[in-house]
């Protein structure tokens, strides 16, 4: 994957593009974010024997670009300038990195939140059982038994 600029792009689809050919990277995809000069912004090549051929690109009802990556089983998405990673079976995106830590962090959140309230509840179970046992304490002063009430 080539994260391609204006002023790469020569050396993105020419020397490199051969390297990874004599290399045997079975495929080669060149991005361009904005998209202003790599037209369409996401190319993909698999490699057919020594030479690259291109992978055809469908662009979904919704104006996404998709192509598909055999050798990583997945789909590569353009929509709205940014590239994403997408499971072909499922339609599932997969988090980029930062919402990888996102979702691991809110995890770690629930679960401290989870672990609060099973303190919380014990704590409560506790001073509940004190309490009984105070008002069984008070009822066998007076000489009441608090299993027969």
């Amino acid at each position: 994957m080539e994260v391609t600029s204006k002023s790469t792009v020569s050396e993105d689809q020419g020397i490199k593009k051969g390297l990874y050919a004599f290399l045997g990277v079975r495929e080669y995809f060149q991005y361009y974010p904005t998209g202003d000069y790599l037209d369409p912004p996401l190319k993909g090549f698999r490699l057919t024997e020594d030479n690259y051929q291109p992978i055809p690109a469908t662009t979904l009802p919704d104006g996404s670009l998709v192509i598909p990556s055999q050798t990583l089983g997945l789909e590569l998405r353009v929509q709205d300038n940014q590239m994403r990673f997408y499971e072909p079976a499922t339609g599932r995106k997969l988090f980029s990195g930062q919402e990888a830590e996102q979702a691991r962090q809110d995890a770690e959140q629930a679960r401290q939140d989870a672990e609060q309230a099973r303190q919380e509840a014990e704590q409560a179970r506790n001073e509940e059982r004190e309490r009984s046992q105070k008002l069984a304490a008070q009822l066998r002063e007076l000489g009441l038994d608090p299993d027969n009430l």
